[in-house]
């Protein structure tokens, strides 16, 4: 069966999506580890608790995207994000192609689930090789 999948920068437009039907939304945290931080947009940690139960209430799941590449020195951030997103109760998160699995690992034990094969090519010498869009599952399947 095929998946409606939306995207919500505001947990108004996660209500909009989950009230016209959509099985599942992804969204972010209002913070440095999402790509798209803009003021006015995203998730504070309190939003997307009540986003996730209100979504979760309806049928449908929430992923939370992670993804910008760690800053050197703050990698907690990134760290942190997981772990908030598992305690909103995200069904999954959704890490971005620069990140690997060496700087970010579930905090649940979750199982890593790639969608397309470990790219091979990196952008400079400095840089880690890139891994594939992957999503981890934060509930136990």
């Amino acid at each position: 069966m095929m998946e409606l999948v939306c995207p919500a920068g505001t947990p108004a437009a996660l209500r909009a999506a989950v009230e016209a039907g959509a099985h599942a939304i992804y969204c972010g945290f209002a913070d440095e580890t999402n790509a798209r931080n803009f003021p006015g947009l995203n998730f504070s940690r309190e939003e997307m608790a009540d986003a996730v139960a209100h979504a979760h209430a309806r049928g449908a799941k929430v992923l939370i995207a992670i993804n910008t590449f760690p800053r050197a020195g703050a990698e907690s951030l990134w760290h942190r994000a997981v772990a908030d997103a598992e305690t909103a109760g995200a069904d999954a998160v959704i890490l971005g192609c620069w990140l690997t699995r060496r700087n970010i690992t579930p905090t649940c034990g979750g199982t890593c689930r790639c969608r397309r094969r470990r790219r091979t090519r990196t952008r400079s010498t400095s840089m880690p090789r890139p891994s594939a869009c992957a999503a981890w599952s934060c509930r136990a399947s």
